[in-house]
């Protein structure tokens, strides 16, 4: 029967004229009620350009109990359109946005709750954060919620209730930081490891690391402005280098969402390139 109906179908799309009550003469059809809609107070504009003063656009008015009324309103003429002279001027291409880094702002004394990673980059962020009188607390990755001193823990990335466990110590002790610098995705360029074992990490680390701390916070009901950086490296292509870590860009669903969510979360992507061992910058 789906071949029948399949080939009738395809004759009446070329144009065959199909007896359509012959072809349902040995059903019993009815009708099917339909249920009304109300005449409801809308305007339908239909737009046509005329010369300034004259009638340019029509509103059928649809409460009208003739059929229609039709009445006219009188509309600015359109602004004129210019082609730009210069053709360098046509085309336009997605770019970064440059700015100083000498610029920023420098910062104001606070909790600062840093995921460190294995590379060596939090550590040495740290260090430039204490230096400059700021209170940080490490966390690093372990097998499981640990304290090991006020301003250090590890906790396993795959366990929900560790993110958990974590804030409401940090809750508990009047720790709750101000800004969360991840940097768990961060990962070195040579990989001795199988490229799926490697990906699955990743996205432990990564995506799921952050919807975890998402949860975490969104059970504290936080109401302070809470600033969220999200460090990668090697994710986004500005130049003509390779992109070494595509693994790392499903951190951006996290990141466009959680603000969303939350919408006292700031979230921010980082994208750094590390130095080369043994380079005067490692």
């Amino acid at each position: 029967m789906d071949f029948v109906l399949n080939t009738l179908g395809q004759l009446w799309l070329a144009g065959v004229r199909v007896d359509w009550s012959g072809f349902y003469s040995h059903q019993q059809c009815y009708r099917i009620p339909l249920p009304t809609y109300p005449f409801e107070r809308q305007s339908y504009w239909i737009t046509k350009q005329l010369r300034s003063g004259e009638v340019s656009s029509r509103i059928l008015d649809r409460n009208a109990t003739t059929g229609g009324v039709l009445k006219g309103n009188v509309q600015p003429k359109p602004s004129i359109l210019n082609k730009k002279p210069e053709l360098a001027d046509w085309f336009y291409i997605p770019s970064w946005k440059r700015s100083n880094i000498n610029e920023t702002l420098p910062l104001i004394s606070t909790t600062h709750l840093l995921f460190a990673d294995e590379c060596g980059l939090g550590e040495k962020i740290v260090k430039r954060l204490e230096r400059d009188g700021q209170n940080v607390i490490t966390v690093k990755v372990g097998t499981e919620f640990n304290k090991i001193s006020d301003r250090l823990y590890n906790l396993n990335p795959q366990q929900e209730d560790d993110y958990h466990a974590l804030y409401q110590e940090l809750r508990d002790r009047n720790q709750l930081p101000k800004t969360i610098l991840h940097l768990w995705s961060v990962a070195a360029n040579s990989k001795a490891k199988l490229e799926i074992e490697w990906v699955e990490k990743s996205q432990n680390l990564g995506f799921y690391s952050l919807l975890f701390l998402a949860k975490a916070l969104g059970k504290q009901l936080l109401t302070n402005e809470l600033l969220l950086g999200v460090v990668t490296n090697n994710m986004q292509k500005i130049g003509e280098e390779a992109l070494l870590h595509p693994e790392q860009a499903t951190v951006t669903g996290p990141i466009r969402v959680i603000g969303q969510e939350y919408p006292n979360i700031i979230c921010r992507s980082i994208d750094v390139v590390l130095p080369d061992p043994g380079t005067p910058h490692d």
